[in-house]
């Protein structure tokens, strides 16, 4: 049975102080983050912030997506520079998974802006293992829905990260050291339906899907991992068995190991991109006919009305 979780709209307020040890959390939330473009569109709006980070924002509320900001060769600990820069207001934060690339930064945003995580028992005991507070912390587990705001709610499905998988395994308890990226296990894997006033959003964070939860979904935009979807044929083969899509958007193959965000406030950043999608699409395409226009690739930092 799905349970609906109701939250109170104080929960939601930017710049809820929940104190810790003396820390003042919520204090500095960046009313305009840095956007190559979009900025001032009035929302809902979508942007891309890399990896499979993404800033859905809607009149009122802003909901996070595994943001992860501080990338390349930064250390395995958020770079505040990094979150102050590219990272505004945030009322909720949805973590699919506990890898660094999803997860490294989500303290931060809650120090920064006030928000609430979401996420599993592996997500939570690295957040407070990182400082967050017990108030900011929700576990979601498979067939809960969270209803955000009137006409804006979230159903959590159970998923499955790519094969192999990096970086397995659980924490249980809050870990005893976070010293390098590698000890982000992966802990339990999440995809996300998003019902925006009848607009159906489906965010799966890597290239696998876990059948027996995900089966028969139908969504107006598919927010798909990608990356190194190819190191275990058979992905577009599920998606196209499991998933009804009328927008394929791709997600997680920018360049991020090699290349900073900064990369992408450039006009031109194709050389960024790898091209994981481009061969996705192609394999999807020969499965069955796809048209061009059911696809559609976005750029980070640039900020797109949700349509």
């Amino acid at each position: 049975m799905r349970e609906v979780v109701m939250m109170p709209r104080r929960a939601f307020a930017a710049g809820v102080l929940a104190a810790t040890a003396g820390m003042a959390w919520g204090e500095v939330a960046c009313a305009r983050p840095y956007r190559y473009s979009g900025a001032a569109l009035e929302p809902p709006t979508l942007c891309w912030l890399g990896i499979n980070g993404f800033e859905l924002r809607l009149p009122g509320v802003t909901v996070l997506i595994d943001p992860c900001v501080s990338r390349a060769h930064a250390s395995p600990i958020s770079n505040p520079a990094n979150v102050a820069r590219y990272i505004g207001r945030a009322d909720a934060v949805f973590v699919t998974h506990s890898h660094w690339d999803h997860l490294i930064d989500v303290p931060q945003v809650v120090a920064q802006t006030g928000a609430r995580v979401y996420g599993s028992e592996t997500t939570l005991n690295i957040c407070r293992a990182r400082g967050v507070p017990q108030s900011k912390l929700t576990l979601i587990g498979h067939g809960q829905r969270f209803d955000l705001a009137q006409g804006f709610s979230v159903q959590v499905i159970r998923s499955k990260h790519k094969e192999p998988v990096g970086a397995p395994g659980f924490y249980t308890r809050v870990p005893a050291a976070l010293n390098n990226r590698a000890h982000y296990l992966c802990g339990d894997v999440f995809a996300f339906l998003f019902d925006i006033n009848g607009l159906r959003l489906l965010n799966v964070g890597s290239s696998n899907l876990d059948v027996s939860a995900i089966k028969g979904t139908a969504c107006d935009l598919f927010l798909c991992g990608v990356s190194n979807y190819f190191q275990r044929p058979g992905f577009p083969q599920l998606v196209h068995d499991n998933i009804a899509f009328k927008t394929f958007v791709p997600t997680h193959h920018d360049d991020f190991l090699n290349h900073e965000l900064v990369s992408y406030e450039a006009a031109d950043v194709s050389a960024f991109i790898r091209k994981d999608f481009v061969r996705f699409k192609s394999e999807l395409c020969r499965i069955a006919p796809y048209g061009e226009e059911r696809f559609r690739e976005l750029v980070p930092l640039r900020t797109v009305p949700l349509a």
